[in-house]
Order: structure tokens, then C-alpha cells, then sequence
């Protein structure tokens, strides 16, 4: 007879012979399984964050869009787009997600299966490899950009410190000359805004949206006065940088997103090649509107400093027109020559808002670009402060150094990303 534990034995060996490949199967599933749930984890939440921010971003839209209907009509008719969005009447791109949450959907397919163990293996996908011309590019890029974001810094507080004289010398300047000068330095504040952005731009969604920089004409009337027409052309020069350093922070800002989320992508092996080739295209768009910004920034800098001896002139000739008392408590209330600080701050504030509208139309601002110089002006006015002494020149010697080394830092950029385009189109 067999004992107790003798059966138990047995009994604990038949059930081994009869159940192995289900107990090793399991196991080994366990294994693969574990590894490729945590891969797909990783993958989706890779996804999940383009999928959260085109989300965000297209609420936001619809929101803008709706505002945009509601205050000014239908709007501008759309341009020709062959984006996954939709470009509205308005002129307002909202996203179109569908193709990243479908992408979300098959990943958490996939998860839901190696979590159940009825998937061990998904196909892969190989990223390309990075090219030596490519990766030399990418340094170069990222060696400029560093030092031209310090220089727009920089640029920044010289604009902020031309802009607060000319908004003094309008003040008190005759007319025509003291609209010009309150237009100038309105275009000064703004371009100092903006240079402050590109210092600090964040990555952002809209990869599918190219901007660049194009020049626009002027409604101007004509002038006999050399200083109104000096000014007028100074004033629009600076306009054009400020929209050109704009469109310059949002394709680097593209860019910066579509770049750090495509080698994400490639890096999981998981999201399929079909999903990842859009963003490539969008990419290399996206670098080569930058190259072309920065190159429009480092020619219209070069222009304006062309510009510093004639607009100083004009500085130097109306300079009694523009007598400030360095203690202005002390001034003379009834005295427009050497008017108070105070009258001078709300004196320039009735020009700039008497002339809103004169501005918008002689210098043919779309209303969009308008409505950001608008908001840029009500902020500044209500903190602005002015010089206790006008300077002798109103574009410094600091000014020209920092705008020249901009410019060339600017023209170095652009040629690194129009390298850096050209390795991406030759993968």
C-alpha cells in the first residue's frame, strides 16, 4: 500500500506531466508579455501628449473661430490647405485629431491584447538612421541658436529704450511729425515684445501651419516733410522686423515640437511608419521656414542700420521741439516747451489712440497684426515711464552694435538650418 505522502507525490507529479504546456506557456507569455505592455505603455504615452495638446489646441480654435464670426462677420476667405485641419473663413486653423487618436486606439488595442496574453510579438518599425550631415546640421543649429536668442534680449531693451524717447519727443513734437514719431515708437514697443518671445519661445502644437515672412506695401500719402517720411519709413522697417522675428518664433517653436516628437515616435519602434512620414514632411517645411525667416530678420536689421544716421539727423535738427527737464517734478505745468512728465504720458497716450486707426490704414496692417500691437500698447502705457533727459542720438552706438551682431548671428542661423533642411530631404 502506498502511504499518504506517497500519493501526494504522485498526485503532484501527474498533475505536472498533465498540465506543462499550459503552466510554461503561461509563463513564458508572462515574460513577453511584461516587456511589451511596458513598450506600448511607453509608446502611448508618447502619443497621448500630441493627442492632449491637438485637443487643446483645436477647443481653443473653435473658440477663437466663433469670436472671430461674431465680432467681424465671415471674415477673410481661406487660402488653399492641404493640412490633416481645416483653415476657416476667419482665417484661424482648427486641428484635425483624428489621426493621432486613431493611432491611440490601435496602440491601446495592441496594450489591451499583450495585457491579456493574446499578443506576443507586434511589428516593428526601424527608425532611419540619422545621417552624419544630419547630425552635424542639428549642432550647428543648436550653436546659433542659443547666443541669437541672448542678442534679441539684448535688442529687446535697446528697442524698449528707443521707443519711450520717440513716445517723449511725440509728446510735445509739431504736427505732422508727433503722429509719426507716437506710430514709431509704437512699432519700437511691439518689435521689443516680440524679441522678448523669440528669447523665450516654448515648442508649440501647430506644426501643420508654415509661416513666413513677406514684405507688404504701404498706403503712405505723400509727404514734403524729409523728417515725417525719415520717420515713417523707420516706423515700417521696424514693423517689418517685428513680424518677421514673429513669424520666426512660431516655425521655431514648430519645429522645436514636430522634431522632439518625430525621434519620440521612432525611438518607441511601435507607431507605424505611415503615422511618422507626415510629421517629417512638416518638419523639414518647418526648418525651412525658419532658414527663411532668420534670413529675412538679418536683412531688414541691416536695413534699419543703414537707417541710424539719417533718423538721427532728424533727431538732432528737431531737438529743441523734443526738450525734456531732467527734473521733471519741478517743471512748469503751463510750459509746452519743456512740458511735465505727466503731460507728456497722457499727451502721448491721446496720440496713440487718436491715431490707431491712421496707422492701421497707412501702414496696411492686416487686422489681426493690429489687434497684437494694440495689446501690446495697452500694457505699455500703463507702466510707461520716460527718460528725465532726452539722448543726443536716438540710435545709439550700443544700438547699432547689438542690431549688427544680431543681423550676422540671424544670417549664420538661417545658413545652418537651410544645412540642416537639405540632410533632412537627403535621408
Amino acid at each position: 500500500m502506498q502511504s499518504a505522502f506517497s500519493r501526494s507525490v504522485l498526485a503532484l507529479v501527474v498533475l505536472f506531466f498533465a498540465w506543462p504546456p499550459s503552466f510554461l506557456s503561461a509563463q513564458e507569455k508572462a515574460d513577453v508579455d511584461e516587456d511589451l505592455v511596458r513598450r506600448l505603455e511607453e509608446a502611448i504615452e508618447v502619443v497621448q501628449v500630441e493627442f492632449a495638446l491637438c485637443m487643446l489646441a483645436r477647443t481653443d480654435a473653435i473658440r477663437r473661430d466663433g469670436e472671430a464670426r461674431t465680432g467681424s462677420g465671415v471674415g477673410v476667405p481661406p487660402k488653399p490647405w492641404s493640412g490633416f485641419g481645416k483653415k476657416m473663413h476667419t482665417g484661424i486653423y482648427i486641428p484635425d485629431c483624428t489621426d493621432v487618436e486613431q493611432e491611440l486606439r490601435r496602440l491601446e488595442d495592441e496594450l489591451a491584447k499583450a495585457r491579456a496574453g493574446e499578443a506576443r510579438q507586434t511589428p516593428e518599425t526601424d527608425p532611419p538612421e540619422e545621417t552624419e550631415a544630419e547630425t552635424e546640421a542639428e549642432a550647428e543649429v543648436d550653436a546659433q541658436e542659443k547666443p541669437s536668442k541672448a542678442d534679441a534680449r539684448k535688442a529687446a531693451i535697446e528697442a524698449s529704450k528707443i521707443a519711450a524717447s520717440l513716445a517723449a519727443a511725440a509728446a510735445v513734437a509739431p504736427s505732422p511729425l508727433d503722429r509719426v514719431l507716437s506710430l514709431a515708437s509704437a512699432a519700437m514697443w511691439y518689435q521689443a515684445a516680440i524679441l522678448e518671445e523669440y528669447a523665450n519661445d516654448p515648442p508649440r502644437y501647430d506644426f501643420e501651419v508654415i509661416s513666413k515672412f513677406d514684405a507688404w506695401k504701404p498706403h503712405f500719402e505723400e509727404t514734403n516733410d524729409p523728417a515725417v517720411a525719415t520717420m515713417r519709413d523707420f516706423a515700417l522697417q521696424n514693423l517689418f522686423l517685428a513680424d518677421a522675428t514673429g513669424q520666426l518664433v512660431k516655425s521655431m517653436e514648430r519645429r522645436a515640437f514636430v522634431s522632439d516628437i518625430r525621434k519620440k515616435y521612432q525611438a518607441t519602434r511601435l507607431v507605424r511608419r505611415e503615422f511618422i512620414e507626415p510629421r517629417i514632411r512638416y518638419e523639414i517645411m518647418q526648418v525651412e521656414a525658419v532658414a527663411h525667416n532668420a534670413r529675412a530678420c538679418a536683412e531688414i536689421s541691416k536695413k534699419l542700420i543703414a537707417m541710424r544716421a539719417q533718423v538721427n539727423s532728424v533727431w538732432a535738427d528737431k531737438a529743441k521741439d523734443f526738450e525734456v527737464d531732467s527734473e521733471p517734478e519741478k517743471q512748469d505745468e503751463g510750459r509746452r516747451d519743456v512740458a511735465p512728465y505727466f503731460y507728456r504720458r497722457q499727451k502721448f497716450e491721446e496720440q496713440w489712440k487718436a491715431s490707431r486707426s491712421r496707422f492701421q490704414k497707412s501702414f496696411n496692417l492686416h487686422p489681426s497684426f493690429m489687434a497684437k500691437i494694440m495689446q501690446v500698447m495697452e500694457e505699455t502705457t500703463k507702466h510707461m515711464t520716460f527718460p528725465g533727459k532726452l539722448p543726443n542720438e536716438v540710435l545709439s552706438r550700443e544700438w547699432q552694435q547689438v542690431m549688427q551682431q544680431s543681423s550676422e548671428r540671424l544670417a549664420k542661423l538661417s545658413k545652418a538650418y537651410e544645412k540642416w533642411a537639405k540632410a533632412l530631404r537627403d535621408r
